[in-house]
Formats: structure tokens, C-alpha cells, sequence
């Protein structure tokens, strides 16, 4: 591990510091563990801290890359650009990760903060969780694998529908 991507994250928040860097995508052996073959990319990424009354400390995170995805209509390549933008709340003690979170579902986002924080797993959790669960082309190119419509399917039933037996109910 690179000493550069572990931080006093803390120190961070409390001095309204910056750090950003750009690593390459390789690195991030979770995010790319099942994926198809990716580019040779960059991971972008900056982090912001930003201290509040009350002794509250935030995380902004930044981060961009591309990242090859398989389509789930076609069965093709996807190319999807990452793109995340996110605040979170830094606590000192795991007691602190919950309390409140079931009063306000509108507060942000908890983490337990540390000394030594790997700048690099968090910002790989975080693009993780910006990858969609069910990645597609808008429109799929040609020739590649079935073409799914959005349109839903059209039911021809024999029977009449139970709201028309009623509509004439109405009229009697």
C-alpha cells in the first residue's frame, strides 16, 4: 500500500484540506473482479474534508473513470462512465455509525474515520457503489444479441375484465 494513500483523515476534515490524485484502474481489484477485460484507464478521484459546528466532520468524494460493463439486453460492451459525487458524515467510534440513522433517513451517510484511512479502498467503495445492478445501452447496436423492448406485453384475454361486469352493474 502506498504510505501517500493513507491518511489522518480527521486531520483532514479539521484543516478543510484537499487531496486528489489519479491511480490506475488496475489497482481496484474488487471493483474490476468479474467485469469484462477493461481500458487502460485512470481513476481520477479527489477527496475534500470540511469541518462543521458541533465538532462535525464531512467527507466530500469525487471521483471519475470509465469502466467496461456488459450490457443485460444484448450481451455486448457497455462503456460506462463513472461519475461520483458524495458527502459523508466521519465518526470516531463504531457506536457512533447507526444512532439517528433510523430517526432521519435524509442525514447523510456515516463512516468510521481513522488515523491511517485508505484513501484508495474508500474511493473504490464508493465507485462500487455507483455501478449499476442492471447495466444496458440506451438503445443496443445492431447485429448484437436480442433487442428487449421496454414496451409492456399486450394480454389478449378470453374473459371480460371484472371492472366492465361492474361499469354495467352501475347502469342498472
Amino acid at each position: 500500500m502506498d504510505a501517500t494513500t493513507l491518511i489522518d483523515v480527521f486531520e483532514l476534515a479539521r484543516r478543510n484540506q484537499t487531496r486528489n490524485g489519479s491511480t490506475r484502474l488496475s489497482h481496484f481489484a474488487r471493483l474490476i473482479e468479474g467485469l469484462p477485460k477493461q481500458l487502460d484507464v485512470e481513476v481520477e478521484w479527489e477527496l475534500t474534508g470540511r469541518a462543521a459546528g458541533a465538532g462535525q466532520l464531512f467527507l466530500s468524494v469525487q471521483a471519475r473513470t470509465t469502466l467496461i460493463l456488459e450490457c443485460q439486453r444484448c450481451l455486448g460492451p457497455l462503456e460506462w462512465r463513472v461519475q461520483v459525487a458524495d458527502v459523508v458524515q466521519l465518526v470516531e467510534f463504531e457506536s457512533e455509525l447507526d444512532s439517528d440513522n433510523d430517526v432521519d433517513p435524509d442525514q447523510l451517510e456515516r463512516i468510521l474515520g481513522s488515523h491511517t484511512f485508505d484513501v484508495l479502498s474508500f474511493v473504490e467503495d464508493e465507485i462500487i457503489l455507483a455501478v449499476p445492478y442492471v447495466p444496458r445501452h440506451e438503445v443496443c447496436p445492431s447485429g448484437q444479441g436480442p433487442v428487449v423492448s421496454n414496451d409492456p406485453p399486450e394480454f389478449e384475454s378470453a374473459r371480460p375484465s371484472p371492472f366492465a361486469v361492474l361499469s354495467k352493474l352501475k347502469k342498472d
